[in-house]
């Protein structure tokens, strides 16, 4: 199983808010209530134990855990088994591609896992339904944004990164999808 304890995420004694935060951005909402609740319901059916945390949306950054109480330095406040990690193991191992191991190998484990989540999230019989089914439908970070907008980022190491990753994930879809 994987454990997430607060020493390994956070190695300090305490851990606040950024007092800089918004109230606004913690407020909860009623939001995706449905969806979070299949999915505390799917989670702990398998194995998933997070006893000091609710599942919530948040106001202006969407869905997330909270605890009403303090988490003490060295509790373990989250299990996962691991038969529910999503990573490039899971892919290789789960149909469709357990029976396209070969035709993958030499891709980055990354991109694997990136395009099983992809294949997963248009699966709705897949076994992470409820998970993937709160995963965002979009985004707004700089590798998504108009190229105008993106022409204010010249000569910044970000423009440089977003012009590696987009190369990147051109060469990963010629790759995947010759033509």
């Amino acid at each position: 199983a994987s454990v997430s304890t607060m020493d390994n995420l956070f190695p300090t004694e305490t851990f606040a808010p950024s007092s800089s935060a918004n109230k606004d951005d913690t407020t909860i909402t009623e939001d995706n209530k449905e969806k979070r609740e299949a999915l505390e319901k799917w989670a702990q059916g398998r194995g998933c134990l997070f006893p000091q945390l609710k599942i919530v949306d948040f106001k202006h950054m969407g869905t997330g855990a909270w605890s009403n109480s303090d988490i003490q330095q060295g509790t373990v406040f989250v299990t996962v088994p691991y038969h529910l990690l999503i990573n490039h193991n899971t892919a290789l191992s789960t149909p469709p591609f357990s029976t396209i191991k070969d035709d993958l190998k030499g891709l980055d484990n990354l991109w694997i896992t990136y395009l099983f989540l992809i294949q997963q999230k248009n699966d709705p019989t897949s076994q992470w339904a409820p998970y993937l089914a709160l995963l965002p439908h979009s985004f707004n970070t700089p590798l998504w944004w108009s190229r105008s907008d993106k022409s204010d980022l010249a000569f910044t190491n970000l423009f440089d990164s977003i012009k590696k990753i987009k190369q990147a994930l051109k060469k990963i879809h010629t790759d995947i999808m010759p033509s």
